[in-house]
């Protein structure tokens, strides 16, 4: 076919440039005689379906020499895992809130089609799913879960109001790795109460933060997932004796002036059984008070394999 011949003719072009020659006039002449331009006499005769045909054979020519063009790019020739780890370490950005944000990759998605076939395989990057209150966000997230696989999810859900998704991702609890709640007292428990709680997911990461004015006393169930290993809590009351023994991260803090702050004495106490934690943060949620130190001194508290360590106390 002609367009076959000018891809050639291009493609020979090319390789002539970069021995040192200059082909553009060539592949001008190729292009005049077998897509006339808009003076050529003979256009105006042709019906409207021909110049159509003219028009999807250049872009058709086109695409062609911009995937040739991809070719020559050096990132071309990295091996899919590669590319793929590069892609993931882009999308995390500079903190773990960026991985959320379709819109930072989606960026990267339409660059060329391998890019895209390598973006829309990989589960991982599709199983960060952000419950929010954009148009359309169900029809993104049931794409999300089907492109996800069965890679285990990680939840956000801050500030929204939505709760019908929860009835499409109680259907996922299975494969729920990570759960972030922002969002009032009301709309944490019954996304518990009546989407999660009653089959429990595989947690291992959990970050419950209740709106001011909203003092939420956590469900016990909460802390009743063995798997779990990192627990964030921030202006939320719960049962300290529940506080699972092998967390290797434990964050506690408050702003509330209601809510009843935990007593040194026994928070050096659980600790004394958390001898995997890695990072501990609590700020003004722990109290130090004289008249309530024990009779008999509490356990020393080790923590060999501590590695951060923050403290705010009220």
């Amino acid at each position: 076919m002609e367009k076959d011949k000018v891809l050639q003719e291009f493609l020979s072009a090319v390789k002539l440039r970069t021995e040192g020659a200059n082909p553009l006039e060539k592949i001008m002449v190729s292009l005049k005689d077998h897509f006339p331009p808009l003076s050529d006499e003979r256009l105006p005769k042709s019906s409207s379906s021909d110049i159509d045909c003219v028009v999807s054979d250049l872009q058709r020519l086109v695409t062609a020499m911009k995937i040739h063009r991809n070719t020559l790019i050096p990132i071309h020739h990295l091996p899919d895992d590669v590319l793929s780890l590069i892609f993931r370490t882009y999308c995390f950005g500079d903190d773990d809130h960026s991985i959320y944000s379709t819109q930072r990759w989606a960026q990267i998605m339409f660059v060329c089609r391998r890019w895209f076939n390598l973006i829309t395989d990989d589960s991982f990057l599709w199983s960060f799913i952000d419950i929010d209150e954009s148009r359309r966000y169900v029809d993104r997230i049931r794409m999300q879960l089907k492109r996800s696989k069965n890679h285990l999810l990680s939840i956000r859900h801050e500030y929204s109001t939505q709760l019908g998704i929860y009835t499409l991702l109680s259907k996922e609890a299975h494969r729920i790795g990570a759960l972030r709640l922002s969002a009032p007292a009301d709309i944490i428990t019954a996304v518990w109460n009546n989407f999660l709680g009653s089959n429990l997911p595989p947690l291992h990461s959990l970050s419950i933060h209740a709106h001011a004015g909203t003092d939420l006393a956590l469900p016990d169930s909460f802390l009743a997932i063995p798997s779990l290993r990192q627990l964030s809590l921030r202006d939320v009351g719960f049962s300290v004796a529940l506080l699972p023994s092998n967390l290797v991260d434990l964050d506690l803090s408050t702003s509330s002036r209601e809510l009843r702050r935990l007593d040194i004495w026994v928070f050096l106490g659980l600790l004394s059984h958390m001898t995997q934690l890695q990072k501990l943060r609590f700020d003004d949620f722990v109290t130090v008070q004289s008249d309530n130190r024990p009779a008999v001194a509490p356990p020393r508290v080790l923590l060999p394999k501590l590695l951060e360590l923050s403290i705010g106390i009220h």
